[in-house]
């Protein structure tokens, strides 16, 4: 049965109860920058339930989505989360990658790392990655990325039309191939307009969150095969959400949801880009059974799907690492997490240098020029 966009708006925006973890969970944010923008859940007193994760639908950013979106929708969900700017001695502490590195002498708390599309962490206890294939090691814990929140699906009146195809995100990013006039031409001459919606206004952008006339997506990111492999779904989930067609480039996290023909299109060149238009353009109900098909989909990456695989984790976190910990002196965890900070220290230099050779380039921008 084919779930409208209302019916997918509602979905999205459920808040199931989940059963209480046997202790708290801090959710650390360290950067005073991102701290200030959501400052009103860091205010003294700010202890009560914290609004909809949908009220910050445009300053969501990497950090911020693993970190405080988490917090606000384990909160609301009756999990005992609590937000902070350091690392709680004697806690169990989520915090991302780009946090640890700084400071706060992490090593007096239980870390759960966020990898998020970094290096290894190595400054904690347990890394929850973003897709499955950097499930390393057996205390790694693959956990989606939330999925757009406030995303406002295709609408419902414009049927199997396929005259808007957008790419959410900044152009530097999409293989070169798909940038110039030349495959923007051959697109038009199927009578579809492509454009790229960039995040130049804030984090998400205004057309990252409408998605009403939006026919189809792209998504083919340049970069070399290592940098692809450490990102998550969501531009595919997105997209199922939208229920919109989605024509993405070889990525693992994709490939790792990907049940049936239907769920997207694996372009690597524009010619095949092109020949999925076509398809969607001429065989009779192809379009239909894919946007379909994205809906239902989506519905296995809810938010409180999220939630529930966030419970999972923490609660064999705690059951299998944290209580362990907890019951050693918490002079003994101090100075023993100290010794083991310095040799933890030079692991995480190792390990960014790794995943620098591997990537191709230092930094972002090289990273995607890399082939």
């Amino acid at each position: 049965m084919a779930l409208t966009a209302n019916e997918m708006m509602r979905a999205m925006s459920a808040e199931t109860a989940l059963e209480p973890l046997v202790a708290p969970v801090w959710f650390v944010m360290r950067d005073a920058r991102r701290k200030a923008a959501f400052g009103d859940l860091f205010d003294e007193g700010a202890s009560g339930m914290p609004p909809a994760a949908a009220v910050y639908w445009n300053k969501w950013d990497g950090e911020t989505a693993w970190i405080i979106n988490t917090y606000i929708q384990l909160k609301r969900r009756g999990i005992d989360a609590r937000l902070t700017d350091r690392f709680v001695s004697g806690g169990l502490c989520v915090a991302t990658y780009d946090d640890l590195r700084r400071g706060g002498m992490p090593w007096r708390s239980y870390v759960l790392g966020c990898r998020m599309d970094r290096a290894r962490p190595t400054l904690c206890e347990e890394v929850i990655v973003q897709n499955r294939t950097r499930c390393e090691r057996a205390t790694d814990h693959y956990v989606a990325h939330w999925p757009q929140l406030s995303l406002r699906p295709r609408d419902d009146a414009r049927g199997d039309r396929l005259e808007n195809m957008v790419f959410h995100g900044e152009a530097d990013n999409i293989q070169p191939e798909f940038r110039g006039e030349r495959f923007r031409d051959a697109v038009k001459e199927l009578g579809i307009t492509f454009v790229v919606h960039g995040l130049a206004r804030n984090r998400v952008g205004v057309s990252g969150r409408d998605w009403s006339q939006t026919d189809a997506v792209l998504a083919v990111r340049g970069g070399s095969a290592f940098f692809r492999s450490v990102k998550p779904a969501l531009k595919l989930v997105n997209a199922w959400q939208a229920g919109c067609p989605a024509l993405l480039g070889v990525e693992a996290g994709y490939r790792e949801e990907r049940k049936s023909e239907v769920d997207y299109f694996e372009v690597t060149t524009a010619e095949e880009a092109l020949a999925a238009l076509r398809r969607l353009k001429s065989e009779p109900g192809l379009y239909r059974a894919v946007s379909e098909n994205g809906r239902r989909r989506a519905l296995e990456h809810t938010p409180d799907v999220i939630a529930r695989r966030w419970r999972e984790v923490l609660a064999d976190v705690i059951e299998n690492g944290y209580t362990k910990w907890s019951r050693r002196s918490g002079a003994f965890r101090f100075c023993a997490g100290a010794v083991r900070h310095v040799g933890r220290t030079v692991m995480h230099k190792v390990e960014r240098e790794r995943f620098w050779k591997a990537l191709g380039g230092r930094g972002y921008k090289a990273a995607v020029a890399a082939k």
